[in-house]
């Protein structure tokens, strides 16, 4: 038998909080009829009887928990005390504890309490090391500490302190700015809140991504090392690690980790640099050729341009050009040069300026122009068309080759529009996102086919999608295809005995008994249970061959006639009877297993 999932308590205060498999769930008590009943039962016993004395007892009960299909066994701890001090005073609870909680089977006719264990609201949580955790609710950060978190020989003295230290470092560059890497003062119960630190005034005991990395830049550049990106990162994770405690009236830890690397750890640092990659230099933007461009802190960039830059540069021209600058646009910044004019290297290597001319075609004007070509289009603006355009643009600008400028990317885009408009390409632009205006095209385009199983003639597309269909029957034709009409493409799917997309022949719209059974009937049902009448019951003979042939042929036989003959055969036949057809439109749409699947 599968052992049941640990049930934690996080925390009660009106409000039971309990950690399953990293969810969290609440139990409200307060004002609970639970809570009521254990009033009215304490409320019958004379205080008297007990001498007035203050006295705790530990009840079992037993919670539903919808969300797991099982039932949390809590054993409640409920502080009693008497009303007042009066001879004829009663008993009433006050506090209520958790002593235990575990998740089990419901035993067969077991009391279960009324109130249920339902999942919280939305939160966020990280794991810490050794049993500590953070956990983002409300907009506020609570992190639960633990004492097996510290586990290093230099810092052997704090080992049975409390902290809560972030575990997962690997995918530190995608952690929010204001999660808690390092805690080190917890108040009550070993919970601390991002709230209460910020109105004490201790932040500097509640370190967070985005202290964790300021303080890493400020090392790097008392070092005179870049504070790159990558680098930040490298010394903030190197500074978590090491991080160890602080008290209130002792130095914030981080900083004290600061000067641990700084001074006392220097070559730890030198090993860091050398052995785990950090940036020796201000990370440059590398084109081709040896050529370069670099992000200066006044907004302005310094561009260096090479004769190797471009194979197809006459004598004597240098230019720039940024190395797959498709694939980089993402991790860019807006300004970013992608390429140079061969003019502004006339007179010189290395230009400093702001990329904001007719000669240098910016990340920002290359991503505005892709836009403006995709509204001109009449294409929405996603990540995917984006994508596409920009990399149409590039393509046709070859990939700023000699001569290109921003005052050439207005050309670049007028012929790429009067490709797309022309039906150049059309397959490759079919796969942008709204390229049909019907979404119920759009949402179906990429999918197989499905053959019709009473059809005879839909193998003939075995494998293909519904774009492939598309462009078979009704040509490429950009203008004509994203305006397709969606009744008129469910007729065409149906001649080629292929199964609609709205599935119509699949609604039942009769009632009838098969074999002594009640049973709904799509049309499709009928003409099936009609073929297959015709193959047990008939004679092998031409008329057989005709009457399949009529009922399988969808592209010469118009749906009606056929259902009309399936009808008049299943009529004439003992074992289905049709009773009568369905009012369609008060019956819900069921949808019953295809007939035939790909």
């Amino acid at each position: 038998m599968a052992e049941e999932p640990e049930v934690k308590v996080v925390d009660f205060d009106d409000v039971a909080l309990f950690d399953i498999n990293g969810l969290r769930y609440e139990l409200s008590l307060e004002n609970s009829h639970l809570i009521h009943k254990v009033d009215e039962r304490l409320a019958k016993i004379p205080a008297e009887k007990y001498d007035m004395k203050v006295f705790t007892i530990n009840m079992p009960y037993l919670f539903e928990v919808p969300g797991l299909d099982k039932y949390l066994d809590v054993t409640l701890s409920i502080d009693c005390q008497p009303w007042d001090y009066k001879p004829d005073s009663h008993y009433v609870s006050t506090n209520l504890g958790i002593e235990s909680a575990r998740l089990r089977d419901k035993r067969e006719d077991e009391r279960v309490e009324a109130e249920k264990v339902v999942v919280a609201g939305d939160y966020e949580k990280r794991e810490g090391l050794g049993d500590s955790y953070a956990i983002k609710q409300n907009g506020n950060w609570v992190v639960y500490g633990a004492h097996d978190v510290i586990d290093d020989d230099y810092f052997a003295a704090y080992r049975d302190s409390v902290n809560y230290k972030i575990k997962d470092l690997d995918d530190f560059d995608k952690l929010p700015d204001d999660v808690p890497v390092y805690v080190s003062n917890f108040s009550q119960n070993n919970i601390v809140s991002a709230r209460e630190m910020d109105e004490w005034d201790l932040e500097h005991v509640f370190i967070t991504k985005k202290q964790v990395l300021k303080d890493a830049t400020a090392l790097l550049k008392k070092h005179d090392l870049p504070a790159t990106p990558y680098n930040q990162a490298q010394i903030a994770k190197e500074m978590i690690k090491k991080a160890g405690t602080s008290h209130y009236y002792e130095e914030p830890a981080i900083e004290y980790t600061n000067r641990e690397i700084d001074e006392w750890d220097y070559q730890r640092l030198n090993r860091v640099l050398e052995y785990e990659g950090l940036d020796h230099i201000e990370k440059k933007f590398q084109g081709e050729g040896e050529s370069y461009a670099e992000e200066l802190t006044d907004g302005r960039w310094a561009v260096f341009g090479t004769a190797a830059a471009d194979d197809s540069l006459p004598s004597g021209k240098k230019t720039y050009r940024l190395k797959n600058m498709a694939d980089q646009l993402d991790n860019l910044p807006a300004d970013a040069p992608l390429f140079v004019h061969p003019a502004v290297f006339e007179h010189q290597d290395l230009v400093i300026t702001k990329p904001d001319n007719a000669d240098f075609v910016t990340k920002k004007l290359l991503m505005d122009r892709s836009k403006e070509l995709l509204m001109k289009l009449d294409y929405p603006e996603t990540k995917k068309n984006l994508d596409t355009m920009v990399k149409e643009l590039l393509s046709q600008a070859g990939y700023g080759r000699y001569d290109a400028g921003s005052y050439d990317i207005e050309a670049w885009s007028q012929g790429i529009a009067e490709r797309v408009r022309k039906g150049n390409k059309t397959e490759k632009y079919s796969q942008l996102d709204g390229f049909y205006k019907d979404l119920r095209i759009e949402k179906a385009k990429n999918q197989e086919l499905t053959e019709d199983s009473n059809a005879n003639n839909g193998l003939m597309f075995e494998g293909e999608t519904l774009n492939d269909f598309i462009f078979t029957a009704y040509g490429k034709n950009p203008a004509k295809l994203r305006n397709l009409d969606y009744k008129q493409l469910n007729k065409s799917l149906e001649r080629a005995g292929l199964v609609r997309l709205d599935r119509k022949r699949f609604t039942p719209k009769f009632e009838g008994i098969i074999n002594g059974q009640r049973q709904l009937l799509s049309e499709h049902d009928v003409i099936s249970q009609a073929l297959k009448t015709i193959e047990q019951n008939y004679e092998a003979d031409q008329t057989k061959e005709q009457v399949m042939d009529y009922l399988r042929n969808a592209y010469g036989n118009p749906p009606k006639k056929r259902l009309k003959l399936a009808m008049k055969i299943l009529k004439n036949t003992g074992n289905v009877q049709l009773l009568h057809k369905l009012n369609v439109q008060s019956q819900p749409m069921i949808y019953p297993k295809k007939a035939k699947e790909r």
